[in-house]
This record gives C-alpha cells, sequence and structure tokens, in this order.
C-alpha cells in the first residue's frame, strides 16, 4: 500500500507540474549570427509554419530580431515562404512589401522604442549567391538549423530623394531553433 501510495503521488506531482516552455512568450528559441557589411550581427530567431502561398504546415518562415541592450528591436531579418525541406533553396527577389514570392529574404531597421521601421531591404537580384540551405531539421521535435547569405537593397520609398539605394550583404548567417507549434 505505501508502494502504491507512493507511486500515485509521483503522478499527480508529474501531472501537475508546469512544463517549461522553451520558447518565449511570443514564439522565439534558439540563436542567429550573421555578419551585415562584415559587422558582427546577432538575433533570436523564431521559426513559424505558414499557409500563406503554401498548403498547410508546409512552409515556414523565419523572423529574426536584433535588440539594443534596453531590449529594443533594432533590426530584423525574415525569410520567408520556405518549403519544409532540407537543401539548399536560391533566395527570390521581392522587392515590394506586397509582393509575395517563395523564399524571399528581407531586412528592416527600426528606431524609437523598437516600433519604427525607417528602412526596409530586400533581394534585388534572384542568383546563386543569395541562398538558405536548411541543413538539419527534425519534423518530430521540430528542430531546425541552417546557413543564409543574401544582398538586399533598400526599398526607393525610405530612400531619400537623390540618393542611391542603400545595399547590405548579408554573409556568414547561421541559425538554430524550433519550429513553434501552438
Amino acid at each position: 500500500m505505501k508502494k502504491l501510495t507512493s507511486t500515485l503521488l509521483i503522478v499527480l506531482l508529474l501531472a501537475t507540474c508546469k512544463k517549461e516552455s522553451l520558447f518565449d512568450e511570443y514564439g522565439f528559441y534558439g540563436e542567429s549570427h550573421a555578419k551585415l557589411n562584415g559587422e558582427a550581427w546577432t538575433g533570436k530567431p523564431g521559426i513559424f509554419l505558414t499557409n500563406v502561398l503554401c498548403q498547410p504546415d508546409s512552409c515556414i518562415g523565419i523572423k529574426i530580431f536584433y535588440f539594443n541592450q534596453k531590449g529594443e528591436i533594432r533590426s530584423d531579418i525574415t525569410i520567408d515562404h520556405i518549403p519544409i525541406r532540407p537543401g539548399r533553396q536560391t533566395l527570390n527577389y521581392g522587392r515590394h512589401v506586397s509582393q509575395k514570392v517563395h523564399c524571399s529574404l528581407s531586412y528592416g531597421e527600426y528606431t524609437s522604442d523598437g516600433d519604427v521601421l525607417t528602412g526596409n531591404y530586400s533581394i534585388f537580384e534572384q542568383n546563386d549567391d543569395n541562398y538558405l540551405d536548411i541543413t538539419e531539421l527534425d519534423l518530430k521535435t521540430g528542430d531546425i538549423s541552417g546557413k543564409f547569405q543574401g544582398t538586399v537593397v533598400r526599398h526607393e520609398f525610405w530612400t531619400p530623394a537623390g540618393q542611391q539605394p542603400d545595399t547590405i550583404r548579408i554573409t556568414e548567417g547561421t541559425f538554430r531553433g524550433k519550429i513553434f507549434r501552438e
């Protein structure tokens, strides 16, 4: 009887324990690093299932935020509409926010307390130098990691009159995280 009581107590404790989530309150988990025009950049990735331009649960989007020391968003890299499969995929041209393309990459800059977008960049030209390579993928656990790089150009809307659009070269990009499933 004592063994049965001990077993029931352990089962009850396990059932009532709150499982700690790996994800933060927004679904972000993992780490990401890159160089932007040769400067080190570190961000926190969120990897989410999407069905925009895809069958349900057949694509992901990766949103990587860079925060300053006060915890305010200063920039982000978004790689969107990615088929869930290992291997290298070319990142496509997508110069306008309304233009939805498979495997697109964009970069945004923020100011104020992280809620004011001050610049938006995206792939200008599709070529083999702009890519995402999913190197590890475990669909059972959601673990995913990979590499990416791309050259992005500032949208005309964000470029002051008379100036040429800025170009940012994102190189040596890596990410490691989990696919967030609600």
